[in-house]
Formats: structure tokens, sequence, C-alpha cells
């Protein structure tokens, strides 16, 4: 091993000055960390800086991809976008990529309020519309049902009348529409089969309970329909 002089050192250091290479030394703290041309703080900040940028970017990208989702959805009137689906606005129903109508909200509503009533029994159950006529109460609960809408809905007997031989050929009931049978008993539309010849409905004082049960135009007097007061919206 060769051992330099005191005076080589000095040759050596000044040989590196000259050429401009740094001259390193040691330190006696507890950072023996040498960093050319920075220091490690300012490292460190600088990566958490960058990291910081990364999360930011990171969110500005969900959002665009977000609104990236809805950039080409069409949706209906009354609906909005959202994650690249098409919604109902609050107290509007149907088809969220064609139209969305508050006609079709509270005939859903009514129709939700009639089915959770199935099973309900006289006798067994108390409810408000087997209070007004024990026994005969099959009119109070379609009654009852548009109350509990609290859409201010006319009475239900009050309804335009279409009877099934002078209806229109292409006019069908709805739901929510009473139907009212060749015999005393009445009852309210839940939904019609695809080809609308079955009429499905939600029924109450049937074997002294509420029901679900279906018919056909044979055995319907009329239908009281929500057509004309929906109009007036």
């Amino acid at each position: 091993m060769t051992i330099l002089t005191r005076q080589n050192r000095i040759a050596l250091l000044l040989s590196f000055a000259m050429l401009g290479l740094p001259i390193l030394g040691c330190d006696d703290s507890e950072d023996d960390s040498y960093v050319y041309g920075g220091d490690s703080d300012s490292d460190s900040d600088s990566d958490s800086d960058s990291d910081s940028d990364s999360d930011t970017d990171t969110d500005t990208d969900t959002d665009t991809d977000a609104d990236d989702l809805c950039e080409e959805v069409v949706c209906g009137e009354n609906a909005f976008c959202e994650d690249g689906t098409c919604y109902c606005e609050d107290e509007f129903a149907g088809d969220p990529y064609d139209e969305c109508t508050e006609e079709e909200y509270i005939r859903s509503m009514l129709v939700d309020i009639a089915t959770a009533e199935i099973g309900m029994c006289e006798g067994v159950d108390v409810r408000p519309y087997m209070q007004y006529q024990p026994g005969l109460w099959c009119y109070d609960f379609v009654a009852w049902v548009y109350e509990q809408a609290n859409a201010g809905l006319p009475t239900p007997i009050s309804l335009p009348q279409m009877y099934p031989g002078s209806m229109p050929p292409d006019w069908r009931p709805a739901p929510g529409d009473l139907v009212k049978y060749t015999y005393q008993h009445y009852g309210m539309v839940a939904s019609l089969s695809t080809d609308e010849i079955v009429i499905y409905t939600i029924e109450g004082n049937v074997s002294s309970c509420v029901m679900a049960r279906s018919t056909t135009d044979a055995e319907v007097q009329y239908y009281g329909y929500l057509e004309d007061w929906f109009d007036l919206l």
C-alpha cells in the first residue's frame, strides 16, 4: 500500500480543486450520508411533493373517468346520468332512457302501498280500511290506498268510467285504476300481462283478506281511470 506524505496529499487536493472534482471528507455526526449536489431533506421533500401530486392526479383521473362514462350517454326527460347509467329524478318514475313522469311515480306508489297490505285479514289484523264497513270493505281498501299516496288523488268512485263494451281499441287500464266488477266488488289494477289481456289486481275483502288476483274485461263492469286527472298535473 502506498502511503502519501503530507506534501503529496496537499498536491493531490490542489489537483482535485483545479479539475473541479468534489472533495469528500468525514463527519463525526450521526448523519453519515453524503449527497453531492443536494441534501437528503430536500430530496425527501421533493419525493413527498411528488407523491402528493400523484395522489391529486389519481383523484382527478377518477373524477374525469366518472364524467367520461356519462359523456356519450343520453338520458330521457326528468332523468340524469351517474357512472354511465341513467336514473329517474326524485318523485319521477318510468324509463330513464326515454321519459320519467310524475304519473308513473304515483301509479307505482299506489301499487307499492297496496302490495304491502297483501295478506292482511279481517278478524286477525286491525287495519283502518276494515273498520268503515266490516265485511264490506273492498272499496274502502282502494280508497285508503289512494289516501296513503298523499298525492291529492280524487276518490276512486268519482273517477271517469270506461266500460269494456265501449272502450277505444287501443285503450287499456293502468296500474292504480279502479276495477268495478259485474257484481258488487271493487279492486285496483296492479299490472297487465304482456299481451294486455289479463289484468292483475290487488283487492280487499277477498275471503276477508287483501289478496292479489287476476281478471279480464269479461268480468269487469267498468274501470275508474286516473288518466284524465294526471293530464291536469
